[in-house]
């Protein structure tokens, strides 16, 4: 037979003829999974002689043993309830200079390139979306989805215009410019907006 190889089980001692995809699987993870009644033998057995913990071989009666010994325990910690002085010198132990993560340097702690984290840009677009008193500039029927407040003059080109307020203004995901020349597209139509709302 074209792709075919023949097995033969350590288990029962059934030969079969079998395609590649297992064979490979009947070598390389379990040479006695045959046929289902090989397979609920050896769970059978496993579950007889294996006990749960590290694969240890355990006794039925030392399971029982185990089991009995640990009615009615309490794991060391469990239950116990700390005072608020407790838990507020555990908290204070942990702060500042007393953590193990404390960098003294502060000049050398890594500032997160990511936009949402940086307190500046949260201010930034909370400020513009105030501005525009949370609602899209290009307000009409296409409007939907999620507010944003999008630079008129992009973040990466122009880094000192990031933080000003006029070189911001609140979008929805609709009217949000798609790709940089769409972005330049719009920027004289954007400042035309805005010019307008400060008159």
């Amino acid at each position: 037979m074209k792709n075919k190889f023949k097995i033969k089980c350590s288990l029962c001692g059934i030969e079969k003829n079998v395609s590649y995809k297992t064979f490979y699987a009947f070598y390389n993870y379990s040479k006695h999974k045959c046929c289902k009644s090989c397979t609920s033998k050896i769970a059978y057995r496993n579950n007889q002689n294996f006990g749960f913990r590290n694969g240890n071989i355990v006794s039925k009666e030392t399971r029982e043993k185990i089991s009995k010994s640990s009615i009615g325990k309490i794991g060391k910690n469990r239950g116990i309830k700390l005072s608020e002085e407790h838990k507020n010198k555990i908290r204070l132990s942990h702060l500042k200079e007393k953590s193990y993560r404390w960098i003294t340097d502060r000049t050398k702690l890594k500032k997160s390139e990511r936009k949402d984290k940086d307190v500046q840009y949260i201010e930034w677009r909370t400020e513009v979306k105030i501005r525009d008193n949370y609602k899209c500039r290009l307000l009409n029927s296409d409007c939907r989805g999620r507010l944003e407040s999008h630079h008129i003059f992009n973040w990466i080109d122009y880094p000192e215009l990031r933080y000003v307020i006029n070189n911001g203004i609140t979008l929805c995901a609709f009217h949000h410019p798609r790709g940089r020349g769409e972005e330049k597209r719009m920027i004289p139509i954007f400042q035309e907006l805005l010019s307008v709302s400060e008159v």
